[in-house]
This record gives C-alpha cells, structure tokens and sequence, in this order.
C-alpha cells in the first residue's frame, strides 16, 4: 500500500502575480476568435506531439498506425473541430492548456502502458489503484475509438475564489462543479493518468505532480467516494485511491478540462 496521501504531498507555493497573469490571460481569450485561440493553444503542434507520446507508449505501432482491431485514430483537422468554440475559449484561460488523446479502451491497458515504460521515465514503482477502481473498469484491452480533451496541465492548480477547503470534500466537489464554466468539467481516472503519461515523457520531474487532484468527473465520485490521484514524493509512484467524501482534505485541488466525453468520428 502507498503511503498515506497527506503526509507525501508537497503543495508548491503561488507564483508572485500569477493572479494579474491569469486576469490578462482572461481577457486575450474574450478577445480572440477561435482559430486564434487553436493558434495559441498550438493544438496543431500539441496534436502532433501526442502522435510520438501514443506511439511511445505502445498505443499505435512504431509507425503510428493502429495495431490489429484497434480503432483509427482521429485527424488532426477531426480533434480540433471535436471542441465548440466556447470550449476553446474556456480552454484558452487554462494556465497551461494540454491537449490530450485519450483512448476509448480499459483503465487497466492504460497503467499496463505506463508501467512498460516505468523506468525509462524515472518512476520508481508501478501506478498504483486501489480495488474499486479495478471493479469499476470497462475491462476491454481494445481500443475502440479516440476521445480529445483540452486539460488544466499546471501542477500548481489554483484553489478557486468561493473554495473552502476547510469544508467536506463532498461540499467542496459540488462547490467547484457550480462554479465552472458551460462546457467545462473536471477529470476522471482516464484523463488524469494520460495527462501525467505525457506530461512526464515530456520532461515534467514526477516530483512536482505531487498535489492531490480530485477526481470529480469520474464514475467513483459518489456520496460514498471521493476518488483522488497523485505521484507520491520520494517513492516515484502515481496513486489512485479513493477517501472519505464527508471529511476536509484541505490539500486537495481541482482540475478542470473541456471536451473528452464523446468518440470523434
């Protein structure tokens, strides 16, 4: 078992004026079109990028083409047009906006493809998730099409305005929710694991993904659940596990993504 989550996370300090940054960042994306909105994501580039992180982890073959009875994966010109443009311009407020691929197949295919890849990348111990988790899984090693997310990549993810972290998790969770924008919604177990995938191959220390990011889009999340994820410090681990929703983590943060719940055609 790792060990307990609280007593491993290191919250990083707020970046001085990050609060003017965001207000300027605000203001560029109201002010932008789409298409200079995706031209500012980069998500052309990024699309790019998550082509050699697919193939990196064994989700294509070597040359990027699905393996047998794999689904094809979308074009660049399909992921793009997957988002509305209220979405990108949500998207176009994210601190760090990553676009991600994520696979329509089982959870457990996607820590099989981390784990491959475990020590080339630095981590010192395979993913970890508890039971529930594993009960809940759609168990299909196939992939049978490709989702696209625009995800709040910073590993110092904000505490919003009206969060009490003082208050339950449950309070907490409904709280975030209602304060998102049309469109917007947090993550779930899939999003959040091929998030850490590619942001570690891209070069991210696992040291500094250690906060503690609430799962409030994923099956798990109930009145009984509050499913979690986090890289343990010192143990080089990335840990899913589910607490108690009726009790303050004050250490806890939320993410925010658009897109991801729909298979592009």
């Amino acid at each position: 078992m790792p060990s307990t989550p609280d007593r491993n996370l290191h919250v990083a300090p707020e970046a001085p004026n990050s609060t003017a940054r965001e207000q300027v960042t605000a203001t560029l994306a109201q002010s932008q079109s789409p298409q200079e909105i995706i031209e500012t994501l980069k998500l052309n580039e990024q699309y790019e990028a998550r082509l050699e992180g697919l193939k990196f982890f064994g989700f294509t073959n070597p040359d990027g083409t699905p393996k047998q009875n794999d689904a094809t994966l979308p074009s660049g010109e399909s992921v793009i047009n997957s988002f509305s443009p209220d979405e990108l311009q949500v998207a176009g407020k994210y601190k760090e906006p990553v676009l991600v691929l994520i696979p329509k197949s089982s959870f457990s295919s996607m820590v099989v493809a981390m784990n491959d890849k475990r020590d080339e990348l630095g981590l010192r111990n395979n993913v970890y998730y508890e039971l529930s988790f594993k009960n809940s899984d759609s168990g299909s090693n196939v992939i049978k099409g490709w989702m696209a997310a625009i995800i709040e990549g910073t590993s110092q993810l904000v505490i919003n305005s009206n969060d009490d972290v003082n208050q339950a998790l449950s309070f907490r969770t409904k709280n975030n929710r209602q304060c998102r924008q049309p469109g917007e919604r947090g993550v779930d177990r899939n999003k959040e694991l091929m998030l850490l995938m590619e942001l570690i191959r891209m070069g991210k220390n696992p040291e500094e993904l250690s906060e503690m990011v609430v799962l409030d889009d994923d099956t798990e999340c109930t009145h009984e659940n509050a499913p979690l994820a986090f890289v343990i410090k010192n143990v080089g681990r990335i840990t899913f596990v589910n607490v108690r929703p009726n009790y303050p983590k004050p250490l806890c943060r939320f993410r925010s993504s658009v897109g991801g719940s729909n298979v592009i055609d």
